[in-house]
C-alpha cells in the first residue's frame, strides 16, 4: 500500500518550502529588534522587550516583499537552505507556466491579427468537446469533463398505517425534496437552490461501466424536468438511474461499483 509521507509540518502541504523558511527567518529577524509603542503598549511590555511586532494591514507590502522579493540572501546558517528552496520554487513555477503556454489562447496571433474562433477548439491533445461530442470547449480546462446529475434519497414515513414514500435530499429524510412546479420564477429560489446544493458531478470516464444518462429512469413521484436524477436508498444504494452501479456514504461520497 502507497504511504502518505508528512512534510512534518502540516503547513508543507499548502505552503513550498521557500515560503515557509523565509517566514520563519522574518519572524525570527522581527524578535530581534524592540517592540514598536503601539504593541508594547497592548501587549503590557517594556520598550526593550522583544517580540515579533507586526500589524495589517501596516506592514502588509513590507512583509510579502521581504519574502517573496528577497533580494540577497543571507551568508548565515540559514542561507544555504534559504537559496536551494529559493531556486527550486522558481524552477517549479517556470515548470507551471511552460505547462500552461501551450494551453493559452492569446488574444491575437503573431501577424496582429485577433484570434477567431476556431482556435477556440480543443485540438486531439486535449480530447472532445464538452459531453464527449465534438465541438467547442474551453483548452485551458485540465479537469475531466462531467455530467451533472441531482442526488435523491427514498425514504418512507414510519408509524403509520399507510406508509409514505418521498425522496429527501439527505440520507436521514429530513430534508423533503421539492418537486412543485411554480409558474412563477420568483417562487423557486430554495427549490432551484437545493437542487444545485444536490447536484454532484459523475465524471466522462465513469460512463465505461455506466449506461448513458438517457436510459436512466427517474422516479415517478420526482417531477423535474431536463435534469439528471438518481435516487438512493437511506444506506446508499442505488435504485433508480444507473440502479446498483453507483453507491455513496458518508466517507467516500459517491462512487462506482465494480461488478466482479
Amino acid at each position: 500500500m502507497p504511504q502518505l509521507i508528512s512534510p512534518g509540518n502540516p503547513d508543507g502541504f499548502v505552503y513550498a518550502p521557500y515560503a515557509l523558511a523565509a517566514t520563519h527567518r522574518l519572524l525570527d529577524d522581527l524578535t530581534r529588534e524592540p517592540a514598536c509603542p503601539a504593541c508594547q503598549e497592548a501587549c503590557g511590555v517594556g520598550p526593550d522587550t522583544r517580540i515579533a511586532c507586526l500589524s495589517t494591514p501596516r506592514d502588509n507590502e513590507h512583509l510579502i516583499e521581504s519574502v517573496y522579493s528577497p533580494g540577497p540572501l543571507p551568508t548565515t546558517p540559514l542561507g544555504s537552505p534559504l537559496a536551494e528552496t529559493w531556486a527550486v520554487w522558481l524552477a517549479e513555477h517556470d515548470n507551471h507556466e511552460n505547462t500552461a503556454h501551450p494551453r493559452a489562447v492569446q488574444p491575437y496571433l503573431l501577424d496582429g491579427s485577433p484570434t477567431d474562433i476556431d482556435r477556440l477548439k480543443t485540438g486531439s491533445a486535449e480530447g472532445q468537446g464538452d459531453d464527449g461530442n465534438p465541438g467547442l470547449a474551453a483548452r485551458s480546462r485540465l479537469a475531466e469533463p462531467t455530467t451533472g446529475v441531482i442526488v435523491l434519497f427514498r425514504r418512507q414515513t414510519a408509524g403509520t398505517a399507510r406508509p409514505r414514500v418521498y425522496y429527501s435530499y439527505d440520507q436521514g429524510g429530513l430534508h423533503e425534496a421539492d418537486s412543485r412546479h411554480y409558474r412563477v420564477r420568483d417562487d423557486r429560489p430554495a427549490q432551484q437552490r437545493n437542487r444545485l446544493l444536490n447536484t454532484a458531478p459523475i465524471p466522462r470516464s465513469w460512463f465505461r461501466h455506466l449506461p448513458p444518462v438517457e436510459e436512466w429512469e427517474t422516479p415517478s413521484t420526482v417531477r423535474i424536468n431536463r435534469r439528471h436524477v438518481i435516487a438512493l436508498s437511506p444506506d446508499g444504494e442505488c435504485l433508480r438511474g444507473p440502479v446498483g452501479r453507483l453507491r455513496y456514504s458518508p466517507t467516500r461520497g459517491l462512487h462506482l461499483v465494480h461488478r466482479s
